[in-house]
């Protein structure tokens, strides 16, 4: 068209900067502003200058984005909102809210849906806003509060503020869910904890997905609800820290069938050398570590024993990757100490933990390395008031998560459960098994105690996967707090006795 000697309108302009903005084509997009600007489109053209905004933006170059806000005189909202988008997309949030306070006290425009579709990230993500309930009483004094887009972030606010209910009760009332809807949703689970719940979101997704299909026509408000990499990104979280390897292989065959392992989420996902990607990482200047990052790199160097390589990235995480320590981050720390036997060490480092920090993870990581001393550290902790989780394991069978609790009785096979244990620790004494008693921590008798240790919930659990898992099949088994030394030394009799690979995974953050 240039070659044709053609002059290139505002249209032609606005339309070639999307391109350039989801390519990433920087310099291209620049020669464009050239031209806009040589050309008298820029300066009165609100439109063109949304584009140009939205392209630096994207090209993570938020400062020459800004120039090109301050420069066009007349404004119109879509000018705003792309720069209030751009500041928020790259976590400059404060400079967002200031800016959308801005459009609304000076400019006089009244915020839609797109401004508050990035607002209230920012709000959320904002240290210096505490408000963050009050932003979606301010959507609903707005009239916004029934809009797709806002839903899908008021769902993702209050997940992250630990109110899940609340996400739930949204989605719940949304009148059409995309793709973007059951992520968050599902995101929103595992962020809270409730991994084995995400996963029955996701088979709910499949479910509506197949009914769509079957009606396909008889509505045209339906979505198409494919699973795309968010998605497998988030439930591979879940199998990982559920144990639920039949389903994550089920997930990855997915990946594979759709052209979705490649992607750098999934591919991240299934990987296991998770220090060397970190270190790979660090060396892509364009990608950024977050928080879940630090949490799989403490926890890998846990179980590698790489204490100075862990402890040199906790003080250095804030000044030279922005991310502030948190009380998980601490009791990452706590427990990569205790590995390797430094409980002085991880008691003088609980007791540097700011004063406002919930240090319940810390202490209960302090307090799977001690059980000489265990009634001590018990006592410390009642004393501040702090409450230790409590136990629990669980084993995947088909598309079920079951659980179980110390010395559980609610479970429908409750009874042979225990009988099984009781069979199987007469055969364990015969080879040569000793309760290791001294893992009891409760005032009782020796033989008393014995009985607690067979009620452990990482038994009950092992008994289960032996009555109904496929015989010769393994048995995976996770656990959210530290296995004692009983219980390794007990799963290894069991395993020999019924001739079956054990697998007993301790998942901390679970």
């Amino acid at each position: 068209m240039v070659l044709k000697g053609l002059k290139l309108d505002d249209v032609t302009v606005a339309s070639m900067l999307p391109g350039c903005s989801h390519l990433e084509l920087l310099e291209i997009g620049k020669q464009l502003h050239g031209y806009a600007f040589r050309h008298d489109i820029l300066i009165e053209n609100s439109f063109v200058a949304s584009t140009l905004v939205d392209m630096y933006c994207n090209c993570r170059k938020v400062q020459s984005g800004r120039r090109v806000f301050n420069c066009v005189i007349d404004r119109k909202i879509s000018l705003w909102n792309a720069m209030i988008i751009g500041h928020a997309q790259n976590e400059h949030d404060e400079d967002a809210l200031m800016l959308f306070m801005e459009m609304e006290a000076v400019a006089g425009f009244c915020p839609n849906a797109t401004t508050m579709a990035s607002i209230v990230p920012a709000c959320v993500h904002s240290e210096a806003f505490a408000n963050k309930l009050g932003i979606h009483g301010y959507v609903l004094k707005r009239g916004l509060g029934t809009d797709h887009f806002v839903k899908n972030v008021l769902m993702d606010m209050y997940s992250r503020m630990g109110k899940i209910k609340i996400s739930k009760t949204i989605f719940e009332n949304m009148e059409v869910r995309d793709i973007v809807s059951w992520n968050t949703i599902i995101t929103g689970f595992v962020i809270c904890g409730h991994h084995d719940n995400a996963l029955l979101l996701l088979h709910e997704m499949q479910r509506v997905e197949q009914q769509k299909n079957e009606h396909y026509y008889e509505d045209d408000n339906k979505i198409p609800l494919k699973p795309n990499f968010v998605t497998l990104v988030t439930v591979l979280h879940c199998c990982a820290t559920l144990s639920a390897l039949a389903k994550g292989r089920k997930i990855h065959a997915y990946a594979i069938r759709n052209m979705l392992a490649s992607d750098v989420g999934v591919g991240t996902a299934l990987g296991a050398e998770a220090l060397e990607l970190f270190n790979r990482m660090l060396k892509d200047k364009e990608v950024k570590p977050n928080e879940v990052t630090f949490i799989i790199i403490f926890t890998a160097c846990s179980h590698s024993g790489m204490v100075s390589e862990g402890l040199s990235l906790f003080y250095r995480m804030k000044d030279e990757h922005g991310i502030e320590p948190t009380s998980d981050y601490y009791a990452c720390i706590v427990d990569l100490l205790g590995q390797i036997g430094q409980v002085k060490e991880a008691y003088q480092f609980i007791n540097a933990m700011p004063s406002n920090f919930d240090k319940a993870g810390a202490w209960s990581s302090l307090l799977a390395q001690l059980w000489d001393k265990a009634m001590n550290v018990r006592k410390k902790m009642k004393e501040m008031e702090i409450r230790k989780k409590p136990g629990c394991s669980w084993i995947e069978l088909g598309d079920e998560v079951h659980k179980f609790v110390a010395c559980d009785a609610s479970h429908p096979q409750s009874g042979q459960l225990h009988g099984l244990l009781e069979t199987l620790l007469e055969k364990m004494r015969k080879e040569g098994y000793v309760p290791d008693t001294s893992c009891v921590l409760h005032n009782v008798d020796e033989e008393e105690k014995e009985t607690l240790l067979c009620g452990h919930s990482e038994k009950l659990t092992i008994a289960f996967g032996i009555l109904n898992c496929l015989p010769g099949t393994t048995i995976r088994v996770a656990k959210n707090l530290r296995v004692c030394n009983d219980g390794h030394e007990a799963t290894k009799y069991i395993s020999r006795i019924i001739e079956r690979e054990i697998i007993l995974r301790y998942v901390w953050f679970a």
